[in-house]
């Protein structure tokens, strides 16, 4: 009996008035017109159980006389149909929503969304493959470079460097350091720099250089690829929108909102490559 009054948030052997009142609260809480939560519809059958067992059990406890009995069978026929309604009042919302999804995704599969958003999902998911081939399994290309000048970025606080290609005497693109890496930086001219690029995308991602018989290794701070794994993440996420296909919210959901960011993620990738 105690985990009914725990149902309705009440201290155990609460009077009615408190019973009352707490069931009232939590039933236009968790009514299912007013609560669009799948979960809202179960919270709301316990609360049902849980007000008409206290509110039996209650009854019983007072009940020394055939009055008191039949009272008592009354509530139980009470709790009989507010169970069957509830039930019946659950099953009718899902059955509900399920005729919404259904009438959403038919309608997308017969307008333009139906073949965009498949598309922006496996250019998404090409993307994803392209970027984690670039930045974690191929080899990057080594290109030697000489060190021109440095310029501070007031607005990331970082000191920016530029490179010259060695041969070509072509800039390669800014390097940001990060505060904590310019003391290991050497701009003696008998050391040699080597800048990283990666095979796909072309994107500077790293300097390294001998100083001291110490092979120092450092991360360029503008590289788009700071952010990979987020990039990954989010270039990944239509795979759930293909996994869902069908008449159901979370395919519906994920074709509105989860394409939708995965194609923003995309251009934002796209910007960040060509800027670089």
């Amino acid at each position: 009996m105690n985990k009914y009054y725990k149902i309705l948030g009440l201290p155990n052997q609460s009077d009615k008035k408190l019973v009352k009142r707490a069931y009232r609260r939590l039933a236009m809480k968790y009514h299912p017109d007013k609560n669009d939560d799948r979960k809202a519809n179960e919270k709301f059958i316990l609360i049902n159980e849980a007000y008409a067992k206290i509110m039996d059990e209650s009854a019983h406890q007072n009940s020394w006389n055939t009055y008191q009995n039949k009272k008592a069978k009354a509530k139980e026929e009470e709790l009989k149909k507010r169970m069957q309604w509830a039930k019946k009042y659950a099953q009718y919302k899902k059955d509900q929503e399920e005729r919404i999804a259904e009438i959403t995704y038919n309608k997308i599969q017969h307008s333009a969304l139906g073949w965009i958003y498949p598309l922006i999902s496996w250019v998404c998911i090409g993307f994803a493959f392209l970027l984690f081939l670039d930045f974690m399994v191929m080899n990057t290309k080594d290109l030697d470079v000489d060190f021109d000048r440095s310029y501070v970025d007031m607005a990331t606080e970082k000191d920016v460097l530029l490179f010259k290609d060695r041969e070509s005497e072509e800039y390669i693109g800014e390097f940001a350091v990060h505060i904590d890496d310019v003391k290991r930086l050497e701009f003696s001219k008998k050391v040699k720099y080597k800048c990283q690029l990666t095979p796909i995308f072309n994107e500077l991602v790293t300097l390294t250089f001998y100083h001291q018989d110490e092979n120092i290794k450092i991360f360029n701070h503008y590289s788009v690829y700071r952010a990979a794994y987020i990039f990954l993440f989010f270039l990944l996420t239509p795979v759930i929108t293909l996994i869902s296909k069908g008449p159901n919210f979370l395919h519906v959901f994920c074709v509105y909102f989860v394409s939708g960011f995965a194609s923003l993620t995309l251009l934002s990738f796209v910007i960040s490559v060509i800027a670089s």
